[in-house]
């Protein structure tokens, strides 16, 4: 078999891209400006679970991240996470804001209270 030409390779990568584009179409990101580490989580399509460490960003990039049929998520974001299972579960600050597909997301405060205000495009 011979090896493909470059001119081959630039068409089988945007092909690629095109078909993976409607992937993307849900995704949102978390930008953490605080100084602690943020725990962040969608409550309503359950697929997304992540942590954004200080100074860091997040993204849900799965086409499920907002969910079958729906226009927004619900997702959770806290800080001083500790799952069920430890001696003490829980966290110190939340917030909590739907997304669109696209969104962007802003985090500030600190590990007692915290901030999320929608960033525009």
């Amino acid at each position: 078999m011979k090896p493909l030409k470059p001119m081959h390779h630039t068409f089988i990568s945007s092909l690629f891209l095109a078909c993976w584009m409607p992937v993307l179409a849900g995704a949102y990101c978390i930008e953490n400006t605080t100084s602690v580490p943020l725990h962040i989580q969608s409550l309503d399509s359950g697929v997304f679970t992540a942590d954004a460490a200080p100074g860091g960003q997040t993204c849900c990039q799965e086409a499920e991240c907002i969910g079958n049929k729906r226009p927004d998520t619900l997702v959770l974001i806290v800080t001083g996470y500790v799952p069920v299972g430890q001696v003490k579960p829980g966290w110190h600050a939340e917030c909590r804001i739907r997304l669109q597909s696209g969104s962007r997301v802003q985090v500030r405060g600190n590990k007692e209270r915290i901030e999320c205000e929608r960033q525009e495009p």
